[in-house]
C-alpha cells in the first residue's frame, strides 16, 4: 500500500529480538531477518499503521506461518518478544510507522531526493569537498589575486608584480585601511614610473609598517618610517635617510 520497498535497519541481526528468535526457533540470523523481511513485506501491502483488521486473528497468524514465512511458531515467537500482538478483531506490528508507511517512506525519499540535490548542485559549481581547515590553509598560502577589472601597465603585469601587489592588498586590509579605487590608480601610476624597483616599493613598505609606498633611495640602508604631516591624510612627510625627497609619496 506504500510502495514496492521497504526500510530495513543495517544492524538487524544484531537485535536482542533477534538474538531471541535465534535462539527461541534454532534459526541462524540470516535466516531470521529473511523471514521477518518476507513478513513486513507481506504487511508493507496490507496496512499503513501496522494494524491488519481480521474477524479471525488465529487464522491470520497460522496463515502467516504456514503461507508468508513458511515457518511454524515464527508468530508466537514475535508476540513474545513484543514484535507482534493480537487484539479482538486485528493483529498488529508495533512501530510498523517508524519505518514503513506512506509518512515514513515520504521522509527517507525526500532525503534522498535532497541529498542528490546538494550533491548535483555541488557538481555544477565546481565546488571542492575539501575539509575546512584544508581550505583555510590553501587559502593563507595563496594571497588574493587582484579584481579581474584592474588594468596594469604592461611594465608591471607580470606574474611576480602581480604577486607583489596582491600581498600589498591585503596588507592595507589587516590594517584596517583597505585602498580605495582613486588610491590604487594613483599607486599603479606611481609605480609605472619605476618598474624595476616597483616590487622592492611594495616589499619595503610591508616590511617596515608603512601605509605609503615610496620610492627607494640608492642607499642600501633601510628607510625610517616616515611622519606624517599634521593632518595625516594622504600624505607623509620624508623620511631622513633612504628616501628620495623629490619623489611624491602616494597612501
Amino acid at each position: 500500500m506504500a510502495g514496492d520497498w521497504i526500510q530495513v535497519e543495517k544492524r538487524l541481526a544484531e537485535k536482542p529480538e533477534v538474538v531471541y528468535l535465534q535462539t527461541a526457533l534454532g534459526m541462524t540470523g540470516y535466516e531470521v531477518v529473511g523471514h521477518l523481511v518476507a513478513l513486513w513485506s507481506w504487511a508493507d501491502g496490507q496496512t499503513t499503521t501496522g494494524r491488519i483488521k481480521t474477524p479471525c486473528p488465529k487464522e491470520l497468524l497460522e496463515h502467516i506461518e504456514l503461507r508468508i514465512v513458511t515457518r511454524k511458531g515464527f508468530c508466537d515467537a514475535l508476540i513474545v518478544c513484543g514484535w507482534l500482538r493480537e487484539e479482538a478483531g486485528a493483529i498488529v506490528l508495533p512501530n510498523f510507522r517508524r519505518h514503513n508507511g506512506k509518512s515514513a517512506k515520504n521522509r527517507v525519499l525526500s532525503r534522498v531526493r535532497m541529498q542528490r540535490y546538494r550533491r548535483n548542485k555541488r557538481y555544477a559549481a565546481g565546488v571542492t569537498t575539501l575539509p575546512l581547515e584544508k581550505r583555510r590553509e590553501e587559502k593563507k598560502k595563496q594571497p588574493p589575486l587582484p579584481p579581474a577589472e584592474l588594468k596594469f601597465p604592461d611594465l608591471l603585469n607580470s606574474p611576480q608584480f602581480l604577486t607583489a601587489w596582491a600581498k600589498w592588498v591585503a596588507y592595507r586590509k589587516e590594517l584596517h585601511k583597505p585602498l580605495k579605487p582613486s588610491t590604487v590608480a594613483e599607486q599603479i601610476a606611481f609605480l609605472a614610473r619605476q618598474p624595476q624597483d616597483a616590487i622592492a616599493i611594495i616589499e619595503t613598505s610591508i616590511r617596515s609598517g608603512w601605509t605609503g609606498l615610496f620610492a627607494l633611495k640608492e642607499s642600501p640602508n633601510v628607510p625610517n618610517r616616515p611622519q606624517q604631516n599634521a593632518g595625516g591624510i594622504g600624505r607623509a612627510t620624508a623620511p631622513t635617510e633612504g628616501f628620495d625627497p623629490g619623489e611624491k609619496l602616494i597612501f
